[in-house]
Formats: structure tokens, sequence, C-alpha cells
């Protein structure tokens, strides 16, 4: 998994920067990786999803929203298929509380 992708976001964060096109490049690149044509077509409605969200509130869970990311990167990268589901599942409950 390219790590490069969670370390853009967390340094466009880090930096108050705007990092929507990064978490969106991270979301892709997992539905990508998971191979899985009906994962992968639900993500332009996600995408849209979390720029509504930003756009309308205001509010980006800026820090939970690196560590999920960074939880669920390195779950993968390390093979660990249940820690992964484990923080992505998470990740959607932090999303759910939102809206």
């Amino acid at each position: 998994m390219r790590e490069e992708i969670c370390n853009h976001l967390e340094t466009a964060a880090q930096k108050g920067d705007s990092y929507f096109q990064h978490d969106i490049t991270f979301h892709n690149y997992i539905a990508g990786c998971s191979h899985n044509l009906v994962i992968h077509s639900f993500f332009p409605a996600i995408n849209q999803g979390i720029l509504l969200q930003e756009h309308v509130t205001q509010v980006r869970l800026k820090d939970t929203t690196i560590k999920i990311h960074r939880r669920i990167f390195q779950a993968l990268k390390n093979h660990h298929p249940s820690e992964a589901e484990e923080a992505m599942t998470l990740h959607l409950l932090h999303v759910k509380e939102r809206f």
C-alpha cells in the first residue's frame, strides 16, 4: 500500500490546509485495493458525502480521521484483515455520528 497517501493527508491537516482531496484519494485507494466493483462503485457517493459534510458543517474531525486512516493503513499493510475491519467499522461509526 502506498504510505505516501497517508503522509500527504497528515501533512496537509497538520499545516491547516484542506485535506479533502487527500481524504478522497485514501478512500479511493482502499476501494481499489478491495478489487470489489460493488464497493468501488459506492465511492463517488461517499466522496460527495465527504464534500457536502465539509462544506455544510465546516466540521472535520481532523485528528480522528488521521488516526483512523493510519490505523486502517497499518492493518492492511501488515495483512491483518480483522484489525482493518475493526478500524473501518470505527471510522464508519465516527462518520455516522457527524451526520
